[in-house]
C-alpha cells in the first residue's frame, strides 16, 4: 500500500510534518526577502519534490481500499488522523479520508479509535477546514459513549472545545421540530 510496503506510524507521520512546514517556511521566507528568485525557485523546488510514502494516502486506490477493506491502507489513515498532523494541504488529506472511511464498515477496536479521534478535534482550539466531515463521520459511527463524552463537553467552560461539542452533538442529535402554534 504506501510505498515499499512501509507501515505508517506516528513518528513518520511527525517527520513528514516536521519536514513540510521546513520546506513551505524557507519558500515563504526567500518569497518575502524578495533578495533572489533562485533561492526562491530552489525551495519552491524542493518543496514540490519532497516525496514520502506518506503521500500514497492521496492517490484513488488507496482511499478505495481504506473505504472497502481492513488492512495498511486503513491503519495508515487511522494513524493519520490520530497523529493529526498540520502542514501544507493536510486539512485537505484528511477530509478525504474521513470520506472514505465513512464509507467503510469497521470493526469495534477502530470505532473506539475514531472516538479518540473525535474527542480530541473536538478538545482542539483549532478551527479545522475539515470539522464537518469529523462530524458526517461521527454520525455514522457514533456510540453512546461518544455521546456522552460530547455533552459533557458541551457544558464545559472552555469556548473552543464547547462550541466544537455542540456542533458535533448537532449531528448526532439533531433538535426536533417544534410547532410554532
Amino acid at each position: 500500500m504506501l510505498g515499499s510496503g512501509m507501515e505508517l506510524t506516528t513518528a513518520a507521520v511527525r517527520q513528514v510534518e516536521e519536514e513540510m512546514n521546513r520546506l513551505q517556511a524557507a519558500v515563504q521566507a526567500n518569497f518575502e526577502k524578495r533578495g533572489s528568485k533562485e533561492r526562491w525557485r530552489a525551495a519552491a523546488q524542493a518543496f514540490h519534490e519532497f516525496k514520502h510514502p506518506l503521500f500514497d494516502l492521496w492517490r484513488e486506490e488507496v482511499l478505495q481500499e481504506v473505504a472497502a477493506k481492513r488492512g495498511s491502507a486503513r491503519e495508515a489513515a487511522l494513524v493519520f488522523l490520530e497523529a493529526d498532523p498540520w502542514f501544507f494541504r493536510s486539512g485537505y488529506l484528511k477530509q478525504k479520508l474521513l470520506r472514505a472511511l465513512k464509507r467503510a464498515t469497521l470493526l469495534p477496536q477502530e470505532v473506539d479509535r475514531l472516538t479518540g479521534i473525535f474527542i480530541r478535534v473536538v478538545d482542539s482550539s483549532h478551527e479545522r477546514r475539515e470539522f464537518r466531515e469529523y462530524c458526517r463521520l461521527a454520525k455514522r459511527f457514533a456510540t453512546p459513549g461518544l455521546v456522552e463524552l460530547l455533552r459533557t463537553r458541551a457544558m464545559d467552560p472552555d469556548e473552543h472545545r464547547c462550541r466544537h461539542a455542540r456542533q458535533m452533538l448537532l449531528y448526532l442529535e439533531p433538535p426536533k421540530p417544534t410547532c410554532l402554534r
